[in-house]
């Protein structure tokens, strides 16, 4: 029997454990879900056992709604030479970084 040469066996090691132990992807939002529940239960425990007395009050505590994605639109290339040629000055410079360059509007701000 032929073995395999050992950085291979090491690559393909590393390989399987990193599946293994990889962690998923959560948006932000199951993330803050997830935090809600763990602090719901370590509270509902406390509860239980008498260190805490009254309500959970995590159960009073609303995580925010998922955000709405920005659903903007591009402007075409003809527009962009409109709005180019019909500016001057600062407005037209201003409108090119825009428009090539695809900065935020925060990032345009500074």
């Amino acid at each position: 029997m032929m073995s395999m040469p050992r950085g291979l066996l090491i690559c393909k090691q590393k390989e399987r454990r990193s599946r293994r132990t990889a962690p998923t992807f959560l948006t932000r939002y199951a993330r803050l879900l997830r935090i809600k529940a763990v602090l719901s239960a370590v509270f509902t425990h406390a509860l239980q056992k008498g260190v805490l007395d009254g309500t959970n009050p995590v159960r009073v505590v609303s995580v925010l709604e998922k955000p709405v994605k920005f659903k903007g639109h591009a402007y075409s290339l003809s527009a962009i030479e409109g709005m180019l040629i019909s500016t001057e000055g600062v407005a037209r410079v201003v409108i090119a970084v825009a428009a090539l360059t695809g900065l935020r509007f925060s990032e345009l701000r500074g």
